[in-house]
């Protein structure tokens, strides 16, 4: 700190996450958790620090266990079966909790701060590893089976309300957190706070190209409609707020409930999509191959 009125926060790079085994296409950060996604599989981790443990964070990165070993004697073994025409296809694969350590996915994590008595530690947990495996059997093209909009969503308790709507504290707790990724047809949404389950999965009627998860709804777009789905977010943290609340009185749907398709939405050319609080921005772009050429009219003399 400068002076009263001036101020300046400076970023020192601290934390290095060195992941091998994976190559991500998109990577989301909310409050510890971190998700990665490459084109057919999912890692969801959790960083939890340990400000007096050091040991469990490694400063030389690049050490090779019997799993790291495995796994690249059988991507030798793939990429010499691929060299003779042949296209080796993994079989999909679900691990919750600790059992996702056991992806062959190598995630070590490198301290580059300084070490001091308020150093915070971080040792890495496991949460989610999902593979999907293309159907080779409908001959569809590689860009059709690809994942796409990894999301972390998280939902805050602020605290009690006072007779005149005001906060008793505005320190913000993390009630539950929720995690979306979704392939061109399925989109699928987990709850990866307390424990990691599976919520609810979503059926397109048309080939996506891009979603965002809110709290109250899944707005999902194709490439000529907008298409929103109900959600159970709300709900689940509801009931982890108040674990006795009933159905009858507050109105709270169980999470077991069917989500379904609320409305869709006409557009053309939608390429994007965006959510800040209670607006969507969407992006579109006219297809100059699909609009016919004007014909001028003769002139008159």
């Amino acid at each position: 700190i400068i002076n009263e009125e001036f101020s300046i926060l400076d970023f020192e790079r601290s934390l290095i996450i060195h992941i091998d085994n994976i190559i991500p296409v998109e990577i989301s950060f909310c409050v510890g958790y971190v998700a990665l996604m490459s084109d057919l599989e999912v890692l969801i981790l959790k960083l939890e620090s340990d400000p007096k443990n050091g040991e469990s964070v490694n400063h030389q990165p690049h050490k090779t266990n019997n799993s790291m070993k495995q796994t690249e004697d059988v991507n030798n073994e793939t990429l010499q079966l691929e060299s003779d025409d042949f296209v080796i296809c993994q079989k999909p694969m679900e691990l919750l909790g600790e059992k996702s350590s056991q992806s062959g996915i190598s995630v070590t994590l490198e301290s580059t701060g300084l070490a001091d008595e308020k150093t915070n530690y971080y040792h890495v947990q496991h949460l989610l590893y999902k593979r999907f495996a293309p159907d080779i059997s409908s001959y569809v093209f590689s860009d059709d089976i690809k994942l796409h909009s990894l999301q972390l969503l998280p939902i805050y308790q602020t605290g009690s309300l006072t007779s005149d709507r005001k906060n008793l504290s505005q320190e913000k707790e993390l009630l539950s957190l929720f995690c979306f990724f979704s392939l061109p047809h399925v989109g699928y949404l987990y709850m990866v706070v307390k424990s990691v389950e599976l919520m609810s999965v979503y059926q397109y009627p048309e080939k996506s190209q891009q979603a965002v998860l809110t709290p109250q709804f899944l707005h999902v777009i194709a490439s000529n409609n907008l298409q929103c789905f109900t959600v159970r977010c709300s709900a689940a943290a509801a009931r982890e707020e108040d674990p006795y609340v009933d159905t009858t009185l507050k109105a709270c749907p169980p999470v077991s409930m069917d989500v379904c398709a609320l409305r869709i939405q006409l557009f053309i050319g939608l390429k994007a999509i965006c959510h800040f609080k209670n607006h969507l921005i969407l992006l579109t772009k006219a297809d100059p191959e699909a609009v016919p050429e004007r014909r001028e009219s003769p002139k008159r003399l």
